[in-house]
């Protein structure tokens, strides 16, 4: 059985004409129920794999952001934000629980409209900080996948877009 529930809000205050704060907040419920185990279909017949049990997470969220129209043409933002990817059951031979994934996001960026508004450009830069990421581990002497927690991890980098358009181009 699996019960998924949240509750989520948000609200934005304007600082001054064009630069805002926004602030939101997520409460989420995750529970999964598993009273007989796994049950995994190998060759002729059924291999049962006991991995009953209960698992639940209460996590809070959220992000906080300042917007900055500087014009009709820039606008700069940052934030950070902190999510959350449900822990529970592995389903590989190796019956086991994995724990939530949890990452804190910093990113500021600049969105920019060039050349009469015909381009557009944004750029912004991250740094995700990961605790208890899950990741997909084969085991090579049954062949099977699990989703185990690796720890600690942190993803970070620059992305950058431009479009255009002239004419019907």
């Amino acid at each position: 059985t699996i019960q998924d529930e949240a509750v989520f809000g948000q609200v934005s205050y304007k600082i001054l004409p064009r630069l805002e704060l926004q602030v939101g907040g997520r409460f989420t419920h995750d529970s999964l129920n598993n009273p007989a185990g796994n049950g995994i279909d190998i060759g002729p017949g059924a291999v049962f794999i006991p991995g009953a049990g209960d698992h639940a997470d209460n996590v809070w969220t959220g992000k906080a952001a300042l917007n900055w129209s500087v014009n009709d043409d820039n606008f700069l933002y940052a934030f950070v934000a902190k999510g959350f990817k449900a822990g529970g059951f592995d389903t590989g031979f190796v019956p086991d629980q994995f724990k939530p994934e949890v990452v804190w996001d910093y990113e500021i960026g600049w969105k920019t409209y060039l050349f009469d508004r015909h381009v557009r450009t944004q750029i912004g830069g991250f740094w995700n900080s990961y605790q208890d990421l899950q990741v997909s581990v084969l085991h090579p002497a049954s062949g099977t996948i699990s989703l185990d927690n690796i720890g600690k991890s942190t993803i970070k980098g620059v992305e950058a877009q431009i479009q255009g358009q002239f004419g019907g181009l």
